[in-house]
């Protein structure tokens, strides 16, 4: 229902902060209603996501993210980390946050 309900709202922008190619892949196909899958910006690392909502650097000209996907197992910073300094940024304190973990157990 909510996919019906997204072809007559607004496009939006996700940015997805993942780090594992294959778990990206499978976010950004999971997404497939075509005017969601195009606001979709993909960062790998923790200072990528930084400089993304902070439009520095390469992302200087990046649009505001209406949704962040988060994963909460990245290297060098946890994720709880980063989105705690996420939401300490007083600028992008209106962003809504979903937190991605998944465990490969094989």
């Amino acid at each position: 229902m909510s996919m019906k309900l997204a072809k007559y709202a607004s496009p939006i922008t996700i940015l997805l902060v993942e780090n594992e190619d294959i778990e990206a892949q499978l976010i950004i196909d999971a997404v497939k209603n075509e005017r969601i899958r195009e606001g979709i910006q993909w960062v790998s690392t923790r200072q990528q996501a930084l400089d993304y909502l902070n439009t520095k650097g390469q992302y200087s000209d990046a649009v505001r993210p209406d949704l962040i996907i988060l994963d909460m197992n990245l290297p060098n910073m946890d994720g709880r980390e980063l989105l705690e300094t996420i939401k300490s940024n007083i600028k992008r304190s209106e962003e809504h946050t979903s937190e991605l973990q998944s465990q490969s157990t094989i």
